[in-house]
C-alpha cells in the first residue's frame, strides 16, 4: 500500500473561533470572522484575523483585520534529513504489549513507513505482529505503533546498523500505551484535559486537524496517556538524553495557531524543584511532511519552566503541534 503523501484539508471545529486555516505548507482555507463571510482558498502563510468587520483572505493574501483584529503567522520549517538513509526492509517481527503486559490486540496498528512507502503489519496471535517489506527501498524508514486514537503513537528509525544482511528486524517486546476511551473537545480560549496532560488553545486561535486520518467528530477529540520512559527505551534511543517525562497524544498532526499552551505534573519520580528550566521535545512522525519535526526524529518546541509550587510544569512557547513529546530538565 503506497504512503499518502497529501495533507488533509483543514477542518473546523465545533466551538471554534476561526482566524486562520493556512497552518499546514503553507495552503488552506483561510476565513474572516467577526463581519467577513465566505471562504476563498489561499497559499499565503499569514493567516486572516479576526475583529469586527474582518474579511476572508483572497488567493494567498493575508486576510483583512477587523477592528481590534491581530495577524498570526503560522509556518513550520524545512527539518528534512538529506543524509537520510535508503534501505530495503526484509521482515519486521515484534511482540507488543501494553503498560499492564497484556498483549495489543491482534487489529493493533503496526507499520514500516518511508517517506516514499508504506507497509502494514498483521498478526499472528494477540500481541505478535510481523510486517514484509518489497524490494522498493524505503527513505528514511521508521517503524510505527499505535494509531493516536485507541493507542499512543511511537515510532522507531531504522538504520543500516538495526537491520541484518537480508534486511530483517526483530525488535523483541515494545511497550504499547492505551488512549482513553473518552476524549475531550478541543476549543479556542479553553482547556482540555485528558489523564495528566492539559492543553490550553489561545482564545481566538485555530486547531486544524487531519481529517482524512480522523474523519469522525470523536475522533477528534482530545487524548493523552503517560509513558513510563522505563518501558520505552527504544523509543527514546534516538531522544536527547535526559527525557524523564513521556507522553503519547492524539489526534496526531493537529497544528495549533498560535501554539497551545501545554501543562503536566511534575512527577513523583522526578520532582524538579519550582522554577526549574526545562524543555518539551515532540517525536515526528509525519512521513508526508517535516515541516514541523524530523521524521523519526526529536525537536525541541517549547522552553518549560516547573511552576512555583513544584507541581506542575508548563510550556512556555507553547506546542505548534499535537505529537508524542518527552519533557526533560534544560541542560
Amino acid at each position: 500500500m503506497k504512503h499518502h503523501l497529501g495533507r488533509a484539508l483543514p477542518l473546523v471545529l465545533p466551538l471554534l473561533t476561526v482566524i486562520a486555516a493556512a497552518c499546514s505548507s503553507g495552503s488552506g482555507t483561510p476565513t474572516g470572522s467577526g463581519g467577513g463571510t465566505g471562504q476563498t482558498t489561499g497559499t499565503g502563510e499569514t493567516t486572516s484575523a479576526t475583529g469586527t468587520g474582518g474579511a476572508a483572505s483572497t488567493s494567498g493574501s493575508t486576510g483583512a483585520a477587523g477592528t481590534g483584529g491581530a495577524d498570526i503567522t503560522c509556518k513550520g520549517g524545512d527539518h528534512s534529513n538529506p543524509n537520510a538513509p535508503k534501505l530495503l526492509i526484509g521482515t519486521v517481527s515484534v511482540n507488543i504489549v501494553d503498560l499492564a503486559d497484556k498483549p495489543a490486540p491482534t487489529d493493533f496498528s503496526v507499520q514500516v513507513c518511508g517517506t516514499n512507502l508504506c507497509f502494514y503489519g498483521k498478526s499472528s496471535t494477540a500481541g505478535n505482529f510481523s510486517v514484509t517489506g518489497s524490494t522498493t527501498e524505503l527513505d528514511q524508514p521508521v517503524f510505527k505503533f499505535g494509531d493516536a486514537r485507541n493507542f499512543a503513537k511511537l515510532g522507531i528509525p531504522f538504520t543500516p546498523a538495526s537491520l541484518d544482511a537480508m534486511g530483517n528486524k526483530a525488535f523483541g517486546k515494545l511497550t504499547t500505551a492505551a488512549l482513553p476511551a473518552d476524549g475531550v473537545t478541543m476549543a479556542a480560549g479553553k482547556s482540555a484535559t485528558s489523564g495528566e496532560v492539559t492543553i490550553a488553545v489561545p482564545a481566538g486561535g485555530a486547531i486544524v486537524l487531519d481529517e482524512l486520518v480522523y474523519p469522525e467528530v470523536v475522533d477528534q477529540q482530545f487524548r493523552a496517556v503517560t509513558i513510563p520512559v522505563a518501558k520505552a527505551t527504544e523509543v527514546l534511543a534516538d531522544a536527547p538524553a535526559g527525557i524523564e517525562q513521556l507522553y503519547g497524544v492524539g489526534p496526531l498532526e493537529t497544528v495549533f495557531c498560535p501554539p497551545a499552551t501545554v501543562t503536566v505534573p511534575n512527577a513523583d519520580a522526578v520532582k524538579w524543584p519550582a522554577g526549574t528550566d526545562v524543555e518539551f521535545w515532540i517525536l515526528g512522525l509525519d512521513g508526508a511532511s517535516e515541516e514541523w519535526a524530523p521524521y523519526g526524529g526529536w525537536l525541541k518546541v517549547s522552553d518549560g519552566k516547573v511552576s512555583a509550587d513544584g507541581k506542575t510544569i508548563s510550556t512556555t512557547a507553547g506546542l505548534p503541534l499535537l505529537s508524542t513529546f518527552g519533557v526533560r530538565k534544560k541542560p
